[in-house]
């Protein structure tokens, strides 16, 4: 797969793998938490607490470092499906305070599909199975987020003819709320964040093994892989090209 040679005003939008993201992001575009809320489209940033509401965060790669640990070319492009993106227009002043990136710029309430030109889908990744995917923010710290993006997921696998087991799932989430009800009381507890990380991995695990069912039954073979997935949703969506990451002006 060849690297995508990234023009002056190149974007990129990383997702991470969920693949109710990205199928939503190929029909209605890549929409900022007010633009889907007015669509009526169910969005879950990925954490509470940066960016606006209004704008869409995104990387001008040309012009990042990807080996400086701040920028989005360094933290999520080589771990996550990328959108690619041209002539779009954007925003960039770094007198700005709301960066949160060294390589971050904004974009006000859409990208449209018609400036996307292909997606990354890291070579290293290409054969996990979906069951080995991380389909939530393991980082967050928010009930709400975590449990909006796996109720998300798991309605977009209810369009997949895919019901989860409801008893596991909730169970889970009790386990959840119970750790960050406790962790909240006691911040500097490390068996307390230890049991925090714990009970994500293993909503992960879960939401990952029902994506891994739904797609197995849907391409009619065992140990659909990532690949497997992004070809699915691209190929009934825009039949975009794939590319591997590319490099940047610094490194």
């Amino acid at each position: 797969m060849e690297a995508y040679r990234y023009g002056e005003d190149t974007l990129l939008h990383s997702i991470g793998f969920n693949p109710y993201k990205l199928e939503s992001i190929l029909k209605n575009g890549i929409l900022s938490k007010r633009k889907a809320d007015s669509l009526g489209v169910a969005l879950t940033k990925n954490y509470f607490g940066y960016n606006f509401d209004d704008k869409v965060s995104m990387t001008r790669p040309l012009y990042s470092n990807s080996e400086d640990p701040t920028s989005i070319l360094y933290t999520w492009v080589p771990k996550s499906i990328s959108i690619i993106v041209e002539n779009q227009d954007f925003i960039y002043d770094k007198s700005d305070a709301y960066f949160n990136h060294s390589d971050e710029v904004f974009v006000q309430d859409i990208v449209p599909i018609n400036n996307f030109v292909g997606l990354i889908v890291p070579e290293k990744y290409h054969d996990y199975e979906i069951r080995d995917l991380a389909m939530i923010p393991i980082k967050s710290t928010s009930y709400a987020n975590i449990k909006g993006t796996c109720d998300e997921l798991i309605a977009y696998l209810g369009t997949m003819n895919h019901n989860i087991n409801e008893a596991e799932y909730k169970e889970l989430l009790r386990e959840l709320h119970l750790t960050i009800t406790e962790l909240n009381s006691d911040r500097e507890n490390s068996e307390l964040q230890d049991d925090f990380l714990d009970i994500k991995i293993a909503i992960n695990e879960f939401i990952a093994n029902e994506s891994q069912i739904a797609f197995d039954k849907v391409l009619s073979k065992e140990g659909s892989t990532l690949l497997d997935m992004v070809s699915y949703i691209n190929d009934k969506t825009l039949s975009l090209p794939f590319y591997d990451i590319g490099k940047s002006l610094t490194k």
